[in-house]
């Protein structure tokens, strides 16, 4: 008997949800445009190895860099004489657009009383910066207006929807075309 109920309750839940889809925003649904902000992000390069390969580099947030820097920093530094561990970093600008990464360090002999531990900073890395004008919802002006849409396809965000306005179809078949009567929305 358990069986049995477990089974239409599993067959009652895929069966409601299935056929209940968000289907977008009415036409007359009300946007807002959305705001368009400045993004920074980094090119990271260790020694001519790029973050995220040589072929096509990642363009990332400079924290991102700066954790791959230090974990990349204390694998090169470590062999099996030495054991070296960094305590953190920093960028210093060396130019318009680029900075290098400086690493504070500590060098511990594997095998005790060889010699004493060795500390010191570094450079280890440097990161090229790009500027980007990007669309983002939702604008600081309308901050319900949460939902991203591309209307002309062009990869950017045109228009910003509240997910409140967006309409949600059940039909009672899932295999009913769009505009067949059977199929309520609200």
């Amino acid at each position: 008997m358990r069986l049995f109920v477990s089974f239409l309750l599993i067959f009652a839940f895929f069966d409601l949800s299935a056929n209940e889809q968000p289907i977008g925003y009415p036409d007359d649904a009300q946007w807002v445009e959305p705001e368009t902000v400045e993004v920074l992000s980094y090119w990271c390069v260790i020694f001519g190895k790029f973050y995220g390969g040589n072929t096509t580099p990642a363009k990332v947030d400079l924290s991102i860099c700066s954790n791959w820097f230090l974990s990349e920093h204390d694998k090169a530094y470590t062999n099996s004489y030495v054991v070296t561990t960094n305590s953190g970093g920093y960028f210093v600008g060396t130019g318009d657009k680029t900075k290098k990464f400086v690493v504070n360090y500590t060098t511990t002999w594997r095998k005790a009383h060889i010699n004493p531990p060795v500390s010191g900073v570094h450079d280890y890395g440097a990161v090229s910066e790009f500027s980007e004008q990007v669309n983002q919802c939702p604008p600081d002006s309308n901050p319900e207006y949460i939902h991203p849409h591309d209307s002309d396809n062009d990869g950017q965000i045109d228009r910003c929807y509240n997910p409140d306005d967006k309409l949600v179809c059940y039909s009672p078949h899932t295999n009913l075309p769009k505009n067949n009567t059977d199929t309520h929305c609200y």
